[in-house]
């Protein structure tokens, strides 16, 4: 999927619902719970030398840890690849 800017000839809303279309959580529970994820780690790669690239998979890791405890879910606390696992305690 690529985005041009507005008002050039280029421009198109094609295929952008994915992105701006209605979230349907009860689905994507849904759909996890059927894949058979099971609270298992997750791990996010990320480009470190894409900056851009890189701080989407900051953010993503950071809003998945806040996500988690949030639901007080036990196990591991969700890490960035490049950063290594909090210990328990820790600040």
């Amino acid at each position: 999927m690529s985005f041009f800017t507005c008002g050039l000839t280029a421009e198109s809303q094609v295929g952008s619902e994915v992105l701006t279309g209605k979230r349907d959580l009860a689905k994507a529970k849904q759909l996890i719970q059927e894949a058979g994820y099971k609270g298992e780690k997750i791990v996010v790669l990320s480009a470190t030398d894409q900056p851009i690239v890189h701080s989407q998979g900051l953010v993503t890791t950071e809003i998945t840890q806040v996500r988690r405890s949030q639901r007080g879910a036990g196990g591991q606390r969700l890490g960035h690849a490049d950063q290594p696992p909090r210990r328990q305690g820790a600040g």
